[in-house]
């Protein structure tokens, strides 16, 4: 995927991998299964959802997570399921957006608890949504750093 997506099925992916770990594949693709607010696992069922919720979803769904709740350290399962996010982002710009902000909310959910390394990560991830502006990655990271004084 070109253009301002072109990250995002890339940045995506090891969270919903987390999510089919932690919780197997049934447990992680429910709408009704449980976690805390913050978590990685988390933040990868609602990706699961998010990619998954779309037309097609239910039978791309198994075709994509089968291999992956079977051997989740399968590389081949792990470039399905992100070739799934990048066909799903880059069809609807709006379902796109809808990860981008919630994979950022997560990041700032837990900078906003004082993890310092999240706030980096947020610092990463908007540079690469376009979010921020672009420059060398050592300035950038001092701008986040001037940010939490």
């Amino acid at each position: 995927m070109g253009g301002k997506w072109g990250f995002l099925a890339d940045a995506a992916t090891p969270f919903m991998v987390a999510a089919v770990r932690a919780f197997g594949l049934d447990a992680a693709i429910s709408p009704s299964a449980s976690g805390a607010a913050g978590d990685t696992e988390t933040l990868g069922r609602e990706l699961l959802r998010i990619v998954f919720g779309t037309v097609d979803g239910g039978g791309r769904r198994a075709e994509a997570l089968a291999e992956l709740a079977a051997d989740p350290a399968s590389l081949r399962a792990r470039e399905q399921l992100t070739g799934r996010a990048f066909e799903v982002f880059e069809a609807d710009r709006a379902v796109a957006a809808e990860a981008a902000t919630t994979i950022a909310s997560f990041y700032r959910r837990r900078a906003d608890s004082g993890d310092v390394q999240a706030l980096a990560d947020l610092g990463d991830f908007l540079y690469w949504d376009g979010l921020m502006p672009r420059g060398p990655l050592i300035r950038r990271r001092s701008m986040l750093v001037t940010c939490m004084r």
